[in-house]
């Protein structure tokens, strides 16, 4: 299952949403809902889920604000935007921000499912794992999760080693056995989609996308994206344009 989570400050939508919407069906797990931004945000920390849904009108802090914030600290999470406002306004800035995309109040049957469909399409082709019982023995498939999620922030072989309750000497074994990479090349691997992706998809400059993917050195990430792709950065972006 795909992690889900979802912010609203409508207790009736909140309810409808968590308790009368099969999203199993989908191929998601709820694993959490809020009432505010900040909850929101504090709730997307701790779980890092691979889809949040999000109301704009939220109190404490807005839902394009927390869309923001998601975008810096979890990259890796998808988000619709759900709204009672049919403003374009509110749609452009969505759009702007990378959600998948936009829901109005009274929620429409046929357009959530084609949002969810949207959604579990974009982590397949993105090849995210999603968490079965299966899998949560697998060390090599938790580590591969958490690093989906976490690539953007200081991850290290030790601390996903920790995660995953083995050894890094394990997981370093186990990679190269079972992926036939490197810990550390899968990681940049991981890094260097997301820049591509938003190299293509945003108007983020070219410093803003190495420290959102997790290259807090500039000049080093361009390197490393010209090794992996064969252009820089910008001969990348100017090229798909």
């Amino acid at each position: 299952m795909y992690s889900l989570v979802i912010a609203d400050d409508e207790p009736i939508i909140l309810r409808y949403l968590e308790n009368e919407i099969d999203w199993n069906a989908y191929g998601f797990s709820l694993k959490g809902v809020a009432s505010d931004g900040l909850e929101t945000l504090e709730l997307v920390r701790a779980v890092a889920p691979h889809l949040l849904i999000l109301d704009i009108q939220m109190p404490n802090m807005d839902g394009i604000e927390v869309l923001r914030r998601v975008r810096r600290e979890s990259p890796a999470t998808l988000t619709i935007i759900l709204s009672a406002y049919s403003l374009f306004s509110y749609a452009q800035e969505a759009i702007r921000n990378d959600a998948i995309g936009y829901l109005l109040k009274p929620i429409d049957a046929e357009q959530l499912d084609e949002m969810m469909i949207r959604a579990s399409r974009k982590l397949q082709e993105r090849g995210t794992r999603p968490v079965n019982v299966e899998d949560s023995a697998d060390p090599v498939i938790l580590a591969q999760q958490y690093m989906e999620r976490h690539f953007s922030e200081n991850v290290s072989l030790e601390s996903v080693a920790e995660h995953c309750f083995v050894s890094p000497s394990y997981l370093s074994k186990a990679f190269r056995t079972r992926l036939n990479c490197g810990f550390s090349e899968y990681l940049t691997k991981l890094r260097i989609n997301e820049a591509k992706r938003l190299l293509t998809f945003s108007r983020y400059k070219v410093q803003d996308i190495a420290l959102t993917v997790g290259f807090n050195d500039l000049a080093y990430f361009c390197r490393v994206f010209k090794r992996a792709t064969g252009k820089t950065p910008l001969e990348y972006k100017c090229k798909l344009g």
